[in-house]
């Protein structure tokens, strides 16, 4: 949908970039077990077996 809208624009000479520079993004906080640098953190737990 959005790369139709953006094709769009463009067709009929609209300036989409200064748009899309006009939208803030915040990032979204990790939610549940996930822990930075890890997708889905650790379900499991690491088991020991002293190898």
């Amino acid at each position: 949908m959005i790369a139709v809208l953006i094709a769009e624009m463009s067709v009929q000479g609209l300036d989409y970039r200064r748009v899309i520079t006009k939208v803030k993004v915040t990032p979204k906080k990790p939610r549940g077990r996930a822990k930075r640098g890890h997708f889905g953190g650790y379900p499991q737990v690491v088991l020991d077996l002293g190898a």
